[in-house]
């Protein structure tokens, strides 16, 4: 079931005030949300209520996308310290030991495996939200069990950056979620 038919259940409920099948029986569509004849029915008022209810679902995700480049960005082009100990020992004296600290990229530590780690986090997020733009819901769903998973994996190192994102798929299905149940739920005669 597309999320814009939930949507549109929720708006339709609150233009006929009962279930999807009323505003059939009136002539209302509940499949098509682009049909002419809704839209020369419902007031601007009722608009602008779908509007915000499909891009309260939408929204989530999207910040969830946008925090994952975010943090890749981050974590590419801001420079790392690096503290390093040094033994240097020269014939017939003791050995002593030196300090150097510099600054080394994402890229210089972790080589291009590091690179595609993140770009990997970055392309699952967008993956995401795309699937969840264009109603493939199932495919929605193994991607975000796949990012909650390598999110998971990655908890000792660059994880912790990536729970905002995380929260922001939670919190998607949630709002999804809601927008089904809120949608589909029938009134009893």
């Amino acid at each position: 079931m597309r999320v814009d038919f939930c949507v549109s259940n929720i708006l339709v409920r609150h233009v006929c005030g009962r279930d999807a099948a009323c505003c059939v029986s009136k002539g209302l569509p509940t499949s098509k949300m682009n049909s002419n004849s809704i839209w020369k029915r419902i007031g601007d008022k009722d608009k602008k209520l779908l509007r915000y209810y499909t891009w309260l679902v939408r929204i989530p995700f999207l910040f969830s996308a946008l925090c994952s480049i975010g943090v890749g960005l981050y974590l590419l082009l801001t420079p790392q310290t690096i503290i390093e100990q040094v033994a240097v020992s020269t014939p017939g004296s003791t050995e002593t030991s030196e300090e150097i600290v510099r600054q080394v990229s994402w890229y210089q530590v972790q080589g291009l495996w590091g690179v595609i780690v993140l770009v990997v986090f970055a392309v699952l997020f967008i993956l995401i939200g795309i699937f969840v733009f264009t109603q493939r819901l199932i495919a929605a769903a193994i991607t975000s069990l796949l990012a909650v998973g390598l999110v998971y994996l990655a908890g000792l190192s660059i994880g912790p950056l990536y729970l905002p994102a995380l929260l922001g798929v939670v919190v998607g299905w949630a709002f999804l979620g809601f927008a089904r149940l809120t949608g589909e739920r029938k009134e009893k005669p």
